[in-house]
């Protein structure tokens, strides 16, 4: 199953939003 590459795939993209809002 890819529901870890997918549980990790949305946090690196919550984890990239919450930079590029930060800047």
């Amino acid at each position: 199953k890819d529901d870890l590459k997918l549980q990790v795939l949305v946090l690196v993209i919550m984890y990239l939003k919450k930079i590029m809002i930060s800047r």
